[in-house]
């Protein structure tokens, strides 16, 4: 069974949020990125999302740009970041998620690198620039589900929830605003609504992203959320203590224990 499947089917059972914290390859440099998700794994985090960068991030807010922007400029790429997976698959087995943009997985070469992801041990995509009318050329190579590609739904997505939910593997990733990542306090103003509306026709987990910043600010949606997804916020924490991860890990685990 895939890693993420098997993980949150394990929490639903034990009626407990998912926590899935996302980071940036090669920030601040390739070694810590081995050293955060190792920690994470350590402290329980559920799934780990992992950002390879990009020179053109279009979902991502200004704190994942500058992140992504000092990754390329230390050499990150695409094999290096597969690599990472690789080698922390030797010591932690963790579902591990990759979120990057579609022309560069092309630039791979699709085929190519759907299988190096299987291989290293990587258990889900995100495109979020990829149309799911332009899925199928991905979805032909996914023949199993070692590997899945999570789908993103927006509070304007509801007319094509049908066609979403028929790609839909894994959770999905429910985006609590218009913008970009980041944006803290901005959640659309039908969000609980949305998510109601999404519950009523799905069984998948319902993980909710973009803007989340503390515990507190998805209380009020625990009724109708699965787990959560965070960026940006972790990400602070991480150029908060460069130096220093361990605090970054510390307020990762404070996280977990009162989500």
């Amino acid at each position: 069974m895939n890693r993420i499947v098997n993980r949150l089917e394990i929490l639903k059972k034990e009626n407990k949020k998912a926590f899935v914290t996302y980071i940036m390859a090669g920030y601040p440099d390739a070694k810590t990125t081995k050293e955060l998700v190792l920690e994470q794994a350590k402290v329980g985090v559920d799934v780990l999302e992992i950002g390879v960068p990009f020179s053109d991030p279009v979902a991502d807010g200004s704190v994942i740009q500058v992140a992504g922007a000092r990754a390329l400029a230390n050499g990150m790429s695409h094999r290096k970041v597969i690599e990472i997976v690789k080698e922390v698959r030797e010591e932690c087995d963790v579902p591990i998620i990759l979120m990057l943009y579609y022309n560069t997985v092309l630039h791979y070469g699709l085929e190519k690198f759907v299988n190096d992801c299987i291989e290293a041990g990587v258990d889900g995509l995100i495109i979020p620039d990829l149309p799911l009318e332009e899925q199928y050329e991905l979805e032909a190579f996914l023949k199993t589900d070692e590997l899945i590609n999570i789908q993103l739904v927006a509070p304007t997505s509801l007319k094509r929830l049908p066609y979403i939910l028929d790609q839909a593997k894994g959770f999905l990733y429910c985006v609590s605003s218009l913008g970009v990542t980041g944006q803290e306090n901005a959640f659309h103003n039908g969000l609980s609504e949305f998510l109601t509306t999404l519950k009523s026709h799905t069984e998948l987990p319902l993980m909710l992203g973009f803007g989340i910043t503390k515990p507190e600010d998805v209380k009020p949606l625990n009724n109708v959320i699965d787990g959560v997804i965070v960026g940006s916020a972790f990400i602070n924490e991480i150029m908060k203590n460069e130096s220093n991860i361990e605090n970054a890990i510390h307020w990762v685990r404070n996280f977990k224990d009162n989500l």
